[in-house]
């Protein structure tokens, strides 16, 4: 992978309490110079919009039943930033739930799991931060 990074950093919010697995997405969009903000979902609401976030990430089993709720909130929020939200391959109802509520992606968190670098590295690409294939 060939890379030319800007100087310009992107924001990146993240809704999980999963410290873990935000360690490893953070580890990736550092090597790309993005920003990333871990919020807990419950304090979703809260968070001050910023022009500069791009991208949303969403741990729908977090969110739980309150997804429907909380979706809608962060996109108000964040009018201009991709929301992806992602949960368990075995509950299709969240999945569903999440993309009417405005997701404008949904996967399970396995493709999730694979996609995260892609993901991170697509947006950067796209709005300019980094020139290069995949």
């Amino acid at each position: 992978m060939v890379l030319a990074l800007n100087l310009r950093t992107m924001h990146v919010l993240f809704l999980t309490d999963d410290l873990l697995f935000a360690s490893r997405v953070q580890a990736a969009a550092a090597g790309l110079r993005l920003d990333v903000q871990i919020s807990a979902p419950a304090k979703a609401a809260s968070v001050a919009s910023d022009p500069d976030c791009q991208l949303i990430l969403a741990d729908l089993f977090v969110l739980g039943d309150k997804a429907a709720e909380i979706i809608p909130q962060v996109k108000a929020n964040f009018p201009q930033a991709k929301l992806i939200g992602f949960g368990p391959h075995v509950d299709v109802a969240m999945l569903a739930t999440a993309k009417a509520a405005g997701c404008d992606e949904v996967l399970t968190r396995g493709e999730f799991q694979r996609q995260h670098t892609d993901l991170l590295f697509s947006t950067a690409k796209k709005i300019g931060l980094v020139e290069g294939r995949e």
